[in-house]
């Protein structure tokens, strides 16, 4: 029925008692008990509901209003979200509780002002007993407290988002384990006092897991992950990024029984090897999204048996896995082709022989890293530029070998583009900068930093054309002027970041008019 509702729970106290004897005109409760509970079900919003509230609070009417809305197991409200902090959250939460109004999902995310507090959820949570869904990312004031009650009253929780809630321990989570058995989903990641002791809970009893976040919760290792892969057999998604104890043990273990994964998370386990990556792609035929960035024991051996056998794939991350070449990127392009997100940022053996592959294949690519391939150059660029063409994301940050021959067709054909960094390309010219000006006019993100052969020429095509542009890096770009800086200033009314550093030739003429940006430099 609602979502973000801020209730204000004041009275009117000016009513005197006199008045409160008085016979009332119709309202509300003249109605029949069954025409209020539509009314209440079907029209109020929650606000509504607390102002109906106050509105009575001062009227001897004001006990049958309560004592609707506490005994009415009808008025349940789908979804109740806080994106934005607010101050009286903690007030609201036991309001809703005493009233015990239903509320199935229930969110409150990036609570930086820390203001919900375990007196809030105790007061929600006692009474709100149908709750399928909890999101308190970030909500950093949680404890234990809070939590066990969370475990032993909501036991129809599916989903349950803790994230970043540093002072929930076992002690609560052993709770939510042997309770809540109907999880579906949960995201612990960055809790880091969360231990095995506690996940084997979740292992043995919350069997109907599909979505498993656990990453750098430092604290977790194979010995509980072992039950999880023992017990959870639907799950679709996994995240351990960055937990240093799960090694290949564990992982094979998960992988043999789950086989309906689609994405798996594991960045920056160095304990992870071939061995696994080998069963990962005889065991996950659906495997979409494979993410193992900074694993730095990942060779060619496994990522030729992931092209082959994970023809599903659609996002592929091996940012600085160094040992992986052209190789297997032979077999990912020929395979693997809908591909949609692709980072090789910093695999330094690729060259042009495995992204030609790329380019020619996998045509539906909208994202694309290849930041610090140093080994890639035109040849290769030409082909995602001439089939590639929904490009949405593209960063070639750092490939001194690319130039305005691939450049000009990719600005000629991805015109989608929204994101574009080739920052230190010291061979791109204003020829391809105006051709991206004149096509993609969609660019929100532009990041030429150390491109010093790029001049106003280029850059007024950019500011006449791609009035979309929310952020501007043209570090070290010593040919840019005041004259292309003032139409940048004229068209790109939404520009919220701008770094200008080194550029000399840029004056206070044009400085003065950006600096009321947030990111200005």
């Amino acid at each position: 029925m609602s979502t973000f509702i801020i209730n204000t729970d004041t009275c009117n106290n000016n009513i005197d008692n006199n008045e409160e004897n008085e016979k009332e005109p119709f309202h509300l409760l003249s109605l029949p008990i069954d025409v209020m509970i539509i009314i209440l079900i079907k029209f109020l919003t929650l606000k509504e509901l607390g102002i109906l509230d106050s509105a009575y609070c001062n009227k001897k009417k004001r006990d049958k209003v309560l004592s609707m809305l506490s005994s009415n197991q009808f008025i349940i409200y789908d979804h109740l979200c806080f994106s934005k902090p607010f101050r009286s959250i903690n007030n609201l939460m036991i309001w809703i509780g005493k009233r015990k109004i239903q509320v199935l999902n229930l969110s409150i995310v990036d609570d930086h002002n820390n203001n919900l507090t375990d007196d809030g959820i105790l007061g929600l949570s006692k009474h709100c007993s149908y709750l399928q869904s909890l999101n308190f990312s970030r909500c950093k004031r949680i404890t234990d407290s809070s939590m066990i009650e969370i475990g032993s009253s909501c036991i129809h929780l599916q989903s349950l988002d803790i994230s970043h809630c540093n002072n929930v321990t076992d002690i609560s989570m052993i709770e939510i384990g042997r309770n809540c058995i109907h999880l579906q989903s949960l995201d612990i990641s960055h809790c880091n006092n969360v231990t095995d002791i506690s996940m084997i809970e979740i292992g043995r009893n919350c069997i109907h897991l599909i979505s498993l976040d656990i990453s750098h919760c430092n604290n977790v290792t194979d010995i509980s992950m072992i039950e999880i892969g023992r017990n959870c057999i639907h799950l679709i998604s996994l995240n351990f990024n960055g937990c240093d104890y799960i090694t290949d043990i564990s992982l094979i273990d998960v992988v043999r029984s789950c086989t309906h994964i689609e994405s798996l998370n594991m960045c920056v386990c160095d304990q992870i090897t071939d061995t696994s990556m080998i069963e990962i792609s005889r065991s996950c035929k659906f495997l979409k999204r494979l993410h193992i960035s900074g694993c730095r024991n990942i060779t060619d051996t496994s990522m030729i048996e992931i092209g082959i056998n994970c023809i599903q794939l659609e996002s592929l991350d091996v940012y600085g896995c160094t040992n992986i070449t052209d190789i297997s990127m032979i077999e990912i392009g020929r395979n693997c082709i809908h591909l949609i997100s692709f980072n090789i940022s910093g695999c330094q053996n690729i060259t042009d022989t495995g992204m030609i592959e790329i380019g020619r294949n996998c045509i539906h690519l909208q994202s694309l890293n290849i930041s610090r391939c140093y080994k890639i150059s035109n040849t290769s660029m030409i082909e995602i530029g001439r089939n590639c063409i929904h490009l949405v994301s593209l960063d070639i940050g750092g490939c001194n070998k690319i130039t305005d021959i691939s450049m000009i067709e990719i600005g000629r054909n991805c015109i989608h583009l929204q994101r574009l960094y080739i920052n230190g390309c010291n061979y791109v010219t204003d020829n391809s900068i105006i051709e991206i000006g004149r096509n993609c006019i969609h660019l929100e993100s532009f990041n030429i930093s150390w491109c010093r052969k790029i001049t106003d020429t280029g850059m007024i095509e950019i500011g006449r054309n791609c009035i979309r542009l929310i952020s501007l890096n043209i570090y070290r770009c010593n040919k840019i002027t005041d004259v292309s800086m003032i139409e940048i200033s004229r068209n790109c009314i939404h520009l919220q970041s701008l770094y200008i550093g080194r550029c000399n030739k840029i004056t206070d003429v044009s400085k003065k008019l950006f600096r009321c940006l947030v990111g200005y430099g």
